[in-house]
């Protein structure tokens, strides 16, 4: 492995322990729970359709996918994420697939799944046009490709005075999810990160051969993760979320 690939795993390896504090990443309401399901089964084949999950961290999406009734394989470069992945599976006695892998080599064969789905998975890699082409060779024809992830906003006085508030109020307080951060260096190394420009994420899906099929704000989503986070987070949260959906023709 890399020396990059590396410092990644390590990140997510590292992050286990309070990564699923964090909100908006593993600790959802009920009510933000429940809205996630209607999104994902709006968006993906109906049910039992086979689903891979990219990235899949922890579970949380994945949980919701098997409660849908889908056929779900998850998979993650970090063996952290899954181990605790697989025991949340567990102990709701949910039937997932788990799967240790790099999303930019995936150990599948071709046409292996009706769907990919990837929630904040796209940014966080080294080379996402890498990734994209691998998931269109998993996917059968027709088969939908889902992505789900959070970009920055245009940047305003307001966000930026609020940014500080937020910056000020955190430091007051013990940190909580933040093991999993990346370094300066690796965050360099991530062509997305920081993006706030959804036509690059189109652009990149239709250069992987795919057929985009949709991209939409999801407000609702955003506004119940926004009222669940403490004043501070919610400040330093200055982001929007998007779903880009594409078929591999």
């Amino acid at each position: 492995m890399d020396p990059l690939k590396a410092s990644i795993v390590k990140a997510w390896d590292r992050g286990v322990e309070d990564y699923d504090e964090l909100v908006a990443h593993g600790r959802l309401s009920r009510t933000e729970a429940d809205a996630w399901k209607v999104v994902l089964a709006r968006l993906l084949p109906p049910p039992p359709s086979k689903i891979l999950e990219v990235g899949a961290g922890t579970g949380v999406m994945s949980l919701l996918l098997a409660e849908l009734g889908y056929t779900v394989t998850a998979s993650d470069i970090s063996k952290g994420m899954l181990d605790e992945a697989r025991r949340k599976a567990s102990d709701r006695r949910l039937g997932i697939v788990f799967e240790i892998a790099d999303a930019e080599a995936l150990p599948f064969g071709e046409q292996s799944f009706d769907a990919v789905f990837g929630r904040h998975i796209l940014w966080t890699l080294p080379h996402p046009d890498r990734a994209l082409g691998e998931w269109r060779r998993v996917l059968k024809p027709g088969g939908r490709l889902v992505l789900v992830d959070s970009l920055a906003a245009p940047p305003s006085l307001a966000g930026r005075l609020q940014g500080l508030a937020s910056d000020l109020l955190r430091r007051l307080r013990r940190p909580t999810g933040t093991g999993h951060r990346y370094s300066a260096q690796v965050h360099a190394a991530l062509p997305l990160a920081g993006n706030g420009d959804p036509a690059r994420y189109t652009d990149l899906i239709r250069e992987a051969g795919f057929e985009l099929t949709g991209t939409e704000m999801l407000d609702r989503l955003k506004q119940l993760e926004s009222q669940a986070m403490p004043l501070a987070d919610r400040w330093h949260a200055q982001d929007r979320k998007y779903a880009f959906t594409a078929r591999r023709p």
